[in-house]
């Protein structure tokens, strides 16, 4: 990945901790504007996952302390509509 893209996804990463669930569904892939496939997983302390299927980027986030907003409404796993 190259560093602009990872400094693109890594503000998407940002976006998507701190969107409630009518922002979420319009964030996209900063590389391609495809959607995006995130995921929360089910810990105390859990790991955020925010992946483009069609670039192959994926960052993970560890140890979040507070889930996002979201996830009681939407749920774990989500995937974005992509343009």
């Amino acid at each position: 990945m190259s560093s602009t893209l990872e400094q693109d996804f890594e503000r998407v990463v940002e976006r998507v901790r701190n969107a409630t669930s009518d922002q979420l569904n319009s964030i996209t892939c900063p590389g391609c504007n495809g959607s995006l496939k995130i995921q929360v997983s089910d810990r105390e302390k859990a790991a955020l996952s925010v992946m483009c299927r069609q670039c192959k980027c994926r960052v993970v986030v560890d140890g979040l302390v507070q889930l996002p907003d979201w996830v009681e409404t939407l749920g774990r796993r989500v995937e974005t509509a992509g343009k």
